[in-house]
């Protein structure tokens, strides 16, 4: 909770290790916190409600085998997740 504050305009972010870094106004999480956070404005006095989420970072773990089970060593392995590029979704 903070009190005192003048009035006028908010970023608020929020950082844990572990965990990927959030901001006010967002829903979901995203890569350049700074860019799409919203502003918490507040005149002289008011009170204001804020959510800052952070979200868990995953992990993917497996092993990749051939059609007969077996290992292979070496295999490239690469992650990847959908996003919007020019309104059109993408892996990336």
């Amino acid at each position: 909770m903070f009190s005192g504050l003048p009035a006028g305009e908010f970023r608020l972010t929020a950082r844990k290790t572990g965990w990927r870094s959030g901001a006010y106004g967002l829903a979901t999480p995203v890569e350049g916190i700074g860019i799409f956070d919203d502003v918490l404005k507040l005149a002289a006095g008011e009170r204001g409600r804020a959510v800052v989420p952070v979200w868990r970072n995953a992990i993917i773990r497996g092993r990749v085998t051939d059609e007969s089970g077996e290992p292979l060593p070496g295999a490239r392995v690469r992650a990847m997740y959908w996003t919007a590029v020019r309104g059109r979704a993408r892996y990336v």
